[in-house]
């Protein structure tokens, strides 16, 4: 599976101008699965104002993201946490704060918790992937070797 994690600068409060960034990102990168910030559409800012611009579930990205879904083939589920119960019992505290999951005989092991990369600021200075790193050992049936990183991003305010 090859994955590809974007990192964008967004238009504050433009959601249609960065929706149309990622699809460009998409249309010029052969991957099995995207990965953007959680707030790749309103930009990156973390304050209060901004819970204003948060799209509803059913919103334009989400029905992009299914449609794609679709057309990829993609099986795996997509979890939106509409009350909000499924990030505390992670502990997540940032946004992107990425757990990934092992389905195995008991149900699913977290194997990876924390940020996409070593740099969240600037993705051509990146010299760690932990995400794809955690995904490629994982398929390979290895030991991942960075299992936890800090997440580094904003602030997750429960409504």
């Amino acid at each position: 599976m090859k994955i590809a994690l974007i990192s964008m600068r967004p238009k504050i409060a433009d959601k249609k101008a960065n929706l149309q960034t990622m699809k460009e990102h998409i249309s010029k990168t052969n991957a099995d699965m995207y990965i953007f910030g959680e707030i790749s559409l309103t930009g990156y800012r973390c304050k209060d104002e901004l819970r204003n611009l948060v799209e509803a579930i059913d919103g334009s990205s989400v029905e992009y993201m299914k449609k794609r879904a679709t057309q990829k083939g993609f099986t795996f589920p997509y979890l939106v946490d509409i009350g909000q119960e499924i990030f505390p019992l992670y502990g997540a505290t940032k946004t992107p704060h990425v757990y990934l999951l092992e389905k195995n005989k008991l149900g699913n092991v977290v194997r990876y918790i924390g940020a996409i990369d070593d740099n969240y600021s600037n993705a051509s200075a990146v010299k760690t992937k932990y995400v794809e790193n955690a995904v490629d050992a994982m398929l390979k049936g290895e030991e991942i070797s960075i299992t936890t990183t800090r997440a580094i991003g904003c602030s997750i305010k429960s409504r």
